[in-house]
Formats: structure tokens, C-alpha cells, sequence
């Protein structure tokens, strides 16, 4: 799934809630996971490690295989050495997910009741922290050929052009460029992705698609009024 929001030429800002990290990104996490997992048990001063306790590492899932499934790992918490992990077992089901208001406990791999004061999305995931590009995230800018400049005052390109973290918001280019902020993600189950978004000039070109039109992805949008 590819989605894409598209200004032009004018200011918006847009968060975003949709499905789970993209694959690549858990790929790399839980190669990590392994790698730090397995240096846990070697000595690295030839004296034998201490006993790994529960305090000292975390469980996390391995990328989902072909056939839909996953392996709960353990690995070791930062600046943790000690031997004797938990030996990984196999996961819930790639498509498996807690309802909302409930978290999967790692440990025994059950759903269980948020904490009073918190909350859970279920299987969904919130963008509302914008100090840097999420991952999945990323831009494409081009240069809008419709636009009528003076030859002298046209870019030379769009390199410079793109989507800026805001702290709590996201931010579009404001030159001649169009720039796609593209969001992509592998579903393992049908849903929705809600956008909530603010612009202050009526006559730019803002547009939310799906560019690979799936029937299972619903886009659903909300303006905010402008300040």
C-alpha cells in the first residue's frame, strides 16, 4: 500500500494513523534484536556472565515469514550482559491483534487490560510526535510544469523541496514544487488510514490517494480550521 498526501505551491500540515511499521524497517530491528542476543552470551572478559533476570531484557517479534507466522525473541536490555536468555517460541499469528483498549503481554503473549491513565489503538499505530520522518515515511518532489513562472525564477530542481518535521505537525514545501509525502505499508488485514490536516490557501493543490487503489484501505480525512 502506497498512500500519498500532494500540496502545491502552500502551506499544510497533516498527521497520520494507519497500519503496522513497514517490514524493512522490522526486518532490520529484529536482525538487531538477534545480533544483541546472541553477543549477550559471549564473555567478553573471559569471566562468566551472570544469569540473565527478567529485568534485564525485553521480548520482541521477528519479521513475519511467507507462511504468516513469527518467533517471540528475547533481547537484552541497553548496556546488558548476562547469559541464559529465554529461548525464542513461536508468536502469535502475523494477523493477530488486541482489541482496543487492550496490549499483547509480551511475556505469555495474551491480551490484557490497559492501565488506568492509557490507552491502545489495538492493531492500529499513531503518528502524532513529528521531530523526525517516521519510518515508512518518505518524499518525492517534482517540479510543476503548469506553473507559470518567469524563466529566471525557476528552480533548477526540487531537491531541496519537502515535507519538514514540526514537533507536533508536518509541514509542506513552499516554492514551485509538488511534493508527495508518501506513507507505505504491507497490510496484513483490512482498515483504514485517517489523516487530519490544515491548509490556508483555498486555490493550492492538495489531494489525498491510494496509489495502488486497495479495496481493503479506506482513506478518511478531517480539516482542522485554520488559526
Amino acid at each position: 500500500l502506497l498512500l500519498a498526501l500532494q500540496p502545491a505551491r502552500g502551506r499544510g500540515w497533516g498527521r497520520s494513523a494507519g497500519g503496522p511499521w513497514s517490514p524493512a524497517w522490522l526486518c532490520c530491528w529484529a536482525l538487531a534484536g538477534c545480533q544483541a542476543a546472541w553477543a549477550g552470551d559471549s564473555p567478553s572478559s573471559g569471566r562468566p556472565l551472570p544469569p540473565c533476570q527478567e529485568k534485564d531484557y525485553h521480548f520482541e517479534y521477528t519479521e513475519c515469514d511467507s507462511s504468516g507466522s513469527r518467533w517471540r525473541v528475547a533481547v537484552p536490555n541497553s548496556a546488558v550482559d548476562c547469559s541464559g536468555l529465554p529461548d525464542p517460541v513461536r508468536g502469535k499469528e502475523c494477523t493477530f491483534s488486541c482489541a482496543s483498549g487492550e496490549y499483547l503481554e509480551m511475556k505469555n503473549q495474551v491480551c490484557s487490560k490497559c492501565a488506568e491513565g492509557t490507552y491502545s489503538l489495538g492493531s492500529g499505530i499513531k503518528f502524532d510526535e513529528w521531530d523526525e520522518l517516521p519510518a515508512g515515511f518518505s518524499n518525492v518532489a517534482t517540479f510543476m510544469d503548469t506553473v507559470v513562472v518567469p524563466s529566471d525564477s525557476r528552480p533548477d530542481g526540487c531537491n531541496n523541496s519537502s515535507w519538514i518535521p514540526r514537533g507536533n505537525y508536518i509541514e509542506s514545501n513552499r516554492d514551485d514544487c509538488t511534493v508527495s509525502l508518501i506513507y507505505a505499508v504491507h497490510l496484513k488485514k483490512s482498515g483504514y488510514v485517517f489523516f487530519e490536516y490544515q491548509y490556508v490557501d483555498n486555490n493550492i493543490f492538495f489531494e489525498f490517494f491510494d496509489k495502488d487503489h486497495f479495496e481493503s484501505v479506506q482513506l478518511k480525512s478531517s480539516r482542522v480550521p485554520n488559526i
